[in-house]
């Protein structure tokens, strides 16, 4: 989808699997730049491939996390993709 610019959802339970299936089809994203996917229960291995997915998507500005299942290797992970990522310019 090439007119999608803005992407919410926050409380939709899509947990690690959802999270995982979503960073798969961004990595051919270029029109996102909002993704809001607060209190989802994504644990870390969703986070890691969000965070592998950042390393190739540039055109998501802000990503929302809040209030999910996230510990330090989600964290690390988060951490390694903005160091490759310049234009994510807002993580909450």
């Amino acid at each position: 989808n090439s007119f999608l610019t803005s992407l919410k959802l926050r409380e939709n339970k899509i947990g690690t699997k959802g999270a995982t299936f979503l960073a798969t089809t961004l990595e051919k994203n270029s029109s996102l730049n909002f993704l809001d996917l607060c209190v989802n229960k994504i644990g870390d291995a969703g986070v890691i491939s969000l965070s592998t997915t950042l390393t190739k998507n540039r055109s998501i500005t802000t990503l929302q996390l809040f209030s999910n299942e996230i510990n330090d290797a989600g964290v690390a992970s988060l951490a390694v993709a903005l160091e490759e990522n310049s234009s994510l310019t807002k993580l909450e």
